[in-house]
């Protein structure tokens, strides 16, 4: 994550299982093993990394900006799903001391680092689980059921196929947020109740 005076090192492993029918990834429990050098305050360490992996399990499995035609598909909160608390998994934090020279008192990052192996850890796990390599996040359902189809030589779905992004019904359907007339922002030039908007406001003179 750039120049820094130390280093720190992160090692999880993921306890997940796999829906074939549907492709549901469900994550039971992670351990979390960081080295942060020396803990100045263990029970906020063990709380930084508990919230990384809440971090890297969204981006694991949720959390992505979909666009399509040059529009962001999910642009709420509502649409951007990202983990809730009743979604988590447990997690057991490892604290790994290893006084590091350069640190303050001995001391190493323990932020944001942890969440780099939350990702190749479910990844893995989902791998041992049922077989397939998934290079791209988050590992969603679509792309599970994709890959789990490859592996048994079957035809993909294509479930955007055919989705127009500038019709507010058909939008709805695929997950985008709807727009209502005369209301919110004018996202785009060819929404038609922009353009209807634009026709009755208008007018001759």
């Amino acid at each position: 994550m750039g120049p820094s005076p130390a280093y720190s090192y992160s090692a999880q492993v993921a306890d997940v299982s796999v829906d074939e029918d549907t492709g549901e990834v469900t994550v039971h429990k992670v351990w979390a093993a960081h080295d942060c050098g020396r803990a100045l305050n263990p029970v906020s360490v063990e709380g930084q990394i508990i919230g990384s992996v809440w971090m890297g399990l969204g981006q694991a499995l949720q959390e992505e900006m979909v666009w399509k035609d040059g529009m962001l598909m999910n642009p709420g909160l509502l649409e951007y799903r990202s983990p809730s608390a009743v979604e988590s998994p447990d997690v057991e934090p490892i604290i790994v001391e290893s006084i590091d020279p350069e640190g303050p008192f001995g001391a190493k990052e323990c932020s944001e680092g942890s969440l780099a192996a939350t990702i190749p850890a479910i990844s893995n796990a989902i791998y041992d689980a049922v077989g397939i390599r998934l290079h791209e996040c988050p590992f969603t359902p679509e792309r599970v059921l994709a890959a789990l189809r490859a592996k048994k030589k079957v035809k993909a779905i294509n479930l955007t196929e055919g989705i127009d992004p500038t019709d507010p019904a058909r939008f709805r359907e695929h997950g985008g947020s709807l727009w209502f007339r005369g209301k919110g922002p004018e996202r785009h030039p060819l929404d038609p109740s922009r353009r209807e908007t634009v026709a009755e406001v208008g007018g001759d003179d």
